[in-house]
């Protein structure tokens, strides 16, 4: 599995303390629960389709926060703007920024407009799915509780150590937002250079908690709620790596 995607992951759990979504902006749902295969979390349905009707009413509530925005750099990418291409400041001027991976699976992620739903009810959840028919939910399944969207969200990958990526904008003021992570869409902002993967002004989930029962399950009246972490690649037993799926993309991406 690539370094860079593991980089990614860790850096991203440590900094935010929550699994990153992979593809970032792909589709995440609170209650959505799944299972680690071979470090993989793979989804596998909703838990609103395994609990009664009644329970679903009254535990599925969930409560809105807004974040700050989030200015991460993983690795060693530094960003530093550059001055103008196309001879002056005229029609068809564009403004630098260079970013300089030094290292060999480096990141730079941006993101801002972020909000963070929860589950109100996640202990009173967990005591539900403990108590559903024997069969119908595993010791090593995991439930999604939080989910980190953002309104949009720049991220670029270092292919390889001493990777050059150029941004180039129509203008300061575009470039300044690019740095921040607050850029909607991509006009106007053009990326070349050795890179293996960029996902420019994205929006949608980034960022995902997912929580597992812990409890002696001979005493099936103590459950209680664990959050999953992402631990270092040594520790296999709360590892959690991407959709099998997305992470073949990945890896196509990174070694076209």
């Amino acid at each position: 599995m690539s370094d860079s995607y593991l980089s990614y992951m860790a850096e991203y759990a440590k900094h935010l303390g929550r699994i990153a979504v992979w593809m970032p902006g792909s589709s995440m749902e609170l209650g959505a629960y799944g299972e680690m295969q071979d470090r993989q979390w793979v989804r596998l349905g909703s838990i609103w389709d395994l609990l009664p009707e009644t329970d679903v009413v009254k535990l599925a509530s969930k409560e809105p926060s807004t974040s700050v925005p989030i200015s991460l750099q993983i690795g060693s990418a530094g960003a530093s703007k550059a001055g103008l291409e196309g001879g002056g400041s005229g029609a068809g001027a564009k403004v630098n920024m260079g970013l300089a991976f030094s290292g060999s699976h480096s990141v730079f992620f941006r993101a801002s407009d972020c909000e963070t739903r929860s589950l109100v009810n996640v202990n009173e959840i967990v005591r539900c799915l403990w108590a559903l028919p024997e069969g119908r939910w595993l010791r090593s399944y995991r439930f999604v509780s939080g989910v980190m969207t953002a309104g949009s969200f720049v991220l670029i990958i270092g292919g390889k150590s001493g990777s050059q990526v150029t941004v180039s904008a129509e203008s300061n003021e575009l470039l300044d937002k690019f740095a921040v992570g607050n850029i909607k869409g991509s006009a106007g902002l053009s990326v070349a250079g050795d890179r293996a993967l960029d996902l420019i002004g994205e929006s949608g989930p980034v960022g995902m908690t997912l929580i597992g029962i812990k409890g002696p399950w001979f005493k099936r009246d103590q459950p209680a709620a664990k959050q999953t972490q992402y631990f270092d690649r040594s520790d296999e037993s709360e590892a959690v790596s991407p959709d099998p799926w997305d992470s073949k993309e990945f890896l196509k991406e990174l070694l076209a």
